[in-house]
């Protein structure tokens, strides 16, 4: 009689316990914003599309940015200020571990981060900030062990670095 109260509570634990776990996972995954539009789009009429063969992936950008395209990135140059679309490999298998690991390594902090889904890839997005008067907007994206990371350190390309970001696609 008591060895089968026992094995009740023990099966009850076990049970809360997974129960708690499952809740938690559907709570986390929730916490992803598949919502793309980070903020303002750009209008169709203005746009060209950009396709990196080297680094694989293509933009749509508006038509007043200059391409230089590097063995590593893209640089998007408008009116003296750039946003740059940079290719690396990455060991982990997820964007989460990556980002923390850059941030510790690098001695910086992502503010307002939030992770999003652009066109079914993973990524995160947020603000770095250097000292008083100089951030970095950034977007992280993983795919297939590499992380493209989509940033620029001019303000006023803060919407423009957004809306870019929300028409990437991966070319393989």
């Amino acid at each position: 009689m008591k060895n089968t109260h026992i094995r009740t509570k023990a099966l009850a634990i076990i049970f809360i316990v997974l129960v708690g776990y499952f809740l938690w996972k559907i709570i986390d995954a929730k916490k992803i914003d598949t919502n793309t539009q980070l903020t303002k789009s750009i209008p169709k009429k203005n746009l060209n599309h950009y396709q990196s063969k080297l680094l694989k992936f293509s933009v749509l950008l508006p038509d007043n940015f200059q391409i230089n395209e590097k063995q590593t990135g893209v640089i998007f140059d408008l009116n003296n200020n750039s946003i740059v679309i940079a290719r690396s490999a990455t060991e982990f298998n997820n964007i989460e571990d990556h980002v923390k690991k850059l941030m510790r390594i690098n001695k910086t902090a992502l503010s307002n981060e939030r992770k999003i889904e652009i066109n079914h890839i993973e990524a995160i997005s947020g603000i770095i900030k250097y000292d008083k008067n100089n951030s970095e907007k950034i977007i992280y994206l993983y795919l297939d062990g590499w992380i493209y990371d989509i940033s620029t350190s001019s303000p006023e390309l803060f919407d423009d670095l957004d809306a870019i970001a929300q028409t990437f696609q991966y070319t393989p």
